[in-house]
C-alpha cells in the first residue's frame, strides 16, 4: 500500500513539474513578436516616415495608399507560402504520393511566388512614380532595413 501511495505522490509531482514548464514556454513566448506583427511594425515604420518626408498631404495619402497594397500583397504571400507548406508535408506524409503530386506542388508554388513577386514590382513602380529622387533618396535607408525585417518575417513562416 505504501508503494502505491509514493506512486501516486511522484505522480502528482511529475505532472505538476510538466504544467510549471509548459507555463513557463508561455510565458518565455509571450514577449516575442509573431512574424505577422514584426511585418506590421515594418508598414508601420515605412507609412510613418512617409508621412514625415513627403509633404503633401494629398500625396502622402496616395502613397501610403499603396504601401498598404504592399502590405496586403505580403499578407496575402504568406497565406499562400503557408498553404504550400501545409500542402507539402501532407505530401510527404503519404507514402503513395507520386512525383507527378509533387512536381505539381513545385510548379504550383513557382506560380504564386512569381505572381507576388510581379505584384509587388508593379505596386513599387507606381511609388517610384509618385515620390520625387529626392524623397525616394531619404526613403532608402528606411525602405532597405524594413525590407530585411520583412523578408525575415515571411522566412520565419
Amino acid at each position: 500500500m505504501a508503494l502505491v501511495s509514493k506512486y501516486r505522490f511522484l505522480s502528482g509531482a511529475v505532472k505538476l513539474c510538466f504544467l510549471f514548464v509548459a507555463l513557463l514556454s508561455l510565458a518565455a513566448c509571450s514577449g516575442r513578436a509573431t512574424p505577422v506583427e514584426k511585418s506590421d511594425e515594418a508598414f508601420d515604420d515605412i507609412r510613418a516616415e512617409v508621412s514625415s518626408v513627403i509633404s503633401e498631404p494629398d500625396r502622402a495619402a496616395e502613397i501610403i495608399s499603396l504601401i498598404d497594397e504592399m502590405q496586403q500583397a505580403f499578407a496575402d504571400a504568406r497565406e499562400i507560402r503557408q498553404g504550400h507548406l501545409s500542402d507539402f508535408v501532407d505530401l510527404n506524409r503519404n507514402y503513395n504520393t507520386t512525383q507527378a503530386q509533387f512536381d505539381e506542388l513545385i510548379s504550383a508554388t513557382a506560380a504564386d511566388i512569381e505572381a507576388g513577386q510581379e505584384l509587388v514590382i508593379v505596386i513599387n513602380r507606381k511609388l517610384v512614380s509618385k515620390m520625387t529622387a529626392e524623397e525616394w533618396q531619404d526613403l532608402n535607408k528606411l525602405r532597405g532595413r524594413a525590407f530585411d525585417r520583412l523578408v525575415k518575417a515571411m522566412d520565419e513562416v
